[in-house]
């Protein structure tokens, strides 16, 4: 008899509309476990804030996901509500497993209802936290909170799974249970519109439209390598959740005068992502901190060299002049030079692209990853079993 699996993580509200990384890997994820000959249900409770009522969805005859209300103030009241929920849902269930997307509420919310937890680290939530609240002392009670639901979480789960050494080496003294390594899937459509070859000189940014992800030194890097090319363009792929920042680097632009040079498209769905990859010539990420970004996985599956900069798990991601090239954070001078090398140079980039895709297929396929992830799954449900008995 095959397994039932309970995974708690955000899931897209529209087909083909995936915001950030960890509802990509969610939804790549779920359908892949689906269709493994050992799973024989998937269901996904996706709790979202400023829904209304409960919306239940079937995507097919052996997956199903549940988008709930979600309780504000979270990390305030440790989502009581939303564990009450999951529980009463678990128990309508009777998972053998409960999976959490997160170490953030939803590693919270399967840790709480299952003695059979698995939770996936995606982010140093409260790394990033306490970043934001440097210079905030109005924020600092809020990173102390997050801190300490990320030690609840891994302090709780059976097994945790890290998508990169980085990520393992930063929490491991939080992790009680057993911790297993498994990369983030890319989903086939990306592997299907593999295409190594491109004349463009368009440069992508994939991702937030946020402070963290630095696109103030990307700007300056563009605008000194848009010198040299000055047929080079950059695109800004993404959501804009920050106001703020976006003005700050709309008048950035402006004032380097490339603003004609950078097109913000918002947010993508999927096929239209795709069609910007299939478009450029190099992906590039200038960001202040990552783990393991889902851009960087979807540009080497599609055959795109990345530039990015040295921050968390690229390392892992990236081989330095085989597939791409790593360059310090804040090197913006070295940013411009590699970005330059690319676009002066197709066959350069054809070569990392096919070397890139090669790497991509033997870590992120996601019938690879789902094989993975319901080994962890036994894994839990036996250190279960063992303490029951």
């Amino acid at each position: 008899m095959g397994l039932k699996v309970l995974l708690v993580g955000p899931y897209p509200m529209e087909d083909g509309k995936v915001i950030g990384g960890v509802e990509s890997v969610v939804s790549t994820l779920a359908p892949a476990l689906a269709a493994q000959e050992d799973i024989a249900q998937v269901t996904v409770l996706h709790f979202r804030r400023g829904l209304s009522s409960p919306h239940k969805k079937a995507i097919s005859d052996k997956l199903q996901v549940w988008h709930l209300p979600a309780q504000n103030l979270a990390v305030l009241t440790r989502t009581i509500r939303d564990v009450r929920t999951a529980r009463r849902i678990a128990r309508e269930l009777q998972p053998d497993v409960v999976h959490g997307q997160g170490a953030d509420r939803h590693g919270y919310m399967a840790a709480r209802i299952s003695p059979a937890s698995v939770v996936t680290i995606h982010g140093l939530w409260h790394v990033e936290a306490r970043m934001t609240a440097r210079g905030r002392p109005q924020r600092l009670l809020r990173a102390w909170l997050i801190e300490n639901m990320v030690r609840a979480v891994l302090g709780r789960a059976r097994v945790v799974i890290s998508i990169s050494d980085y990520d393992l080496s930063m929490l491991r003294r939080m992790i009680r249970g057993r911790t297993i390594s498994i990369c983030n899937p890319v989903p086939d459509m990306y592997f299907a519109n593999y295409r190594p070859e491109t004349e463009s000189t368009r440069i992508l940014f994939g991702g937030l439209v946020i402070p963290r992800k630095n696109l103030e030194g990307l700007f300056r890097a563009f605008a000194m390598a848009q010198k040299a090319i000055p047929a080079a363009h950059l695109v800004v792929a993404g959501a804009t959740p920050d106001p703020s920042y976006l003005q700050l680097v709309t008048e950035l632009a402006r004032s380097l005068h490339v603003e004609d040079k950078i097109t913000f498209t918002g947010l993508l769905s999927s096929a239209q992502l795709i069609d910007e990859m299939r478009a450029c010539r190099v992906v590039v990420l200038f960001s202040h901190q990552e783990t393991s970004p889902t851009i960087l996985g979807q540009a080497l599956a599609m055959g795109r060299p990345v530039v990015s900069s040295r921050v968390g798990g690229v390392d892992e991601m990236i081989i330095d002049g085989e597939t791409g090239y790593v360059i310090e954070p804040g090197d913006e001078s070295a940013l411009s030079e590699r970005l330059i090398t690319l676009l002066h140079s197709p066959e350069l980039c054809a070569s990392m692209g096919e070397r890139g895709h090669a790497f991509a297929r033997s870590r992120y396929e996601p019938s690879i990853v789902a094989r993975q992830t319901v080994e962890a799954y036994r894994l839990a449900m036996g250190m279960a079993a063992g303490e029951k008995a």
